[in-house]
């Protein structure tokens, strides 16, 4: 399968060339949609955030709330997925390209032979899955209790990460849940089977020796409604310090559950 990409600046083409395709974490994608002059990116993951607050138990009108907000980060799943996004090659590719650069500045265009599992139809490294996505008017008319193509995907993909089994089955169950909507997308004016999106989702799943769960810590930084600017370690299912850059400040700690 060949999937294409425009990429605006040489050195990010170059290095996705040679195989170095980063992936951006999804939640910020969510609370700080990226500014890439391409004007698809923009697209509100709408589903994924109704899963999310499934898993954390909160209502999707909750989202930009402080207490949404700590219950997603100090969840030991949902901050540890990442994606990325190819478009597959077809007769409708000239269309849509013409379509989604309309002002081609500084843009490379660069192509990928894919090889995608042939009974999944997914392309499957260690904790990642790639996959075109499905469309559809709307997502509720699709039976999401059935057995889909990614699940078994997914399944392969972590499996690695603990020699007992059964450890994995809570990283199966949210994952395959927070997958099926970044899968499929529901058709409308802007987005529809043109563009043809093939997406790369990366799992940073929680790794199991002897039955007891490490996850890896990660960097993180929140910019509050003023501008300022808070950093810290995301660590999971903790109430951990995020501290403000200003220097002039005499005490700039915040724990998380007291950020507003």
């Amino acid at each position: 399968m060949i999937v294409i990409r425009g990429i605006y600046g040489e050195k990010y083409a170059k290095e996705i060339k040679r195989g170095f395709v980063g992936c951006r974490d999804i939640l910020s994608a969510l609370y700080s949609p990226p500014k890439t002059g391409y004007s698809f990116s923009d697209y509100f993951e709408k589903n994924f955030v109704q899963a999310a607050s499934q898993i954390i138990g909160k209502r999707k009108t909750e989202f930009k709330s402080p207490e949404y907000l700590f219950s997603v980060l100090t969840n030991c799943y949902i901050p540890y997925m990442y994606m990325t996004y190819f478009h597959i090659l077809n007769e409708g590719s000239e269309e849509w390209l013409d379509k989604a650069f309309k002002n081609p500045t500084d843009i490379f265009f660069i192509a990928l032979n894919i090889e995608t599992d042939r009974i999944t139809n997914t392309s499957i490294g260690k904790d990642y899955i790639g996959s075109r996505i499905e469309y559809l008017d709307n997502i509720q008319s699709k039976d999401q209790n059935a057995l889909d193509y990614f699940q078994p995907a997914v399944t392969v993909a972590i499996e690695d990460n603990s020699k007992n089994k059964l450890d994995l089955y809570d990283a199966f169950r949210v994952f395959t849940t927070l997958t099926y909507p970044l899968l499929v997308r529901e058709r409308d004016e802007k987005y529809n089977d043109l563009e043809n999106e093939f997406r790369i989702i990366a799992y940073d799943c929680p790794k199991y020796v002897n039955g007891v769960r490490n996850q890896k810590n990660r960097n993180i930084s929140i910019v509050s409604d003023n501008g300022a600017i808070y950093e810290g370690l995301l660590i999971p299912e903790t109430d951990y310090l995020l501290k403000n850059n200003n220097p002039l400040l005499k005490n700039p700690f915040i724990s998380l559950s007291d950020f507003k």
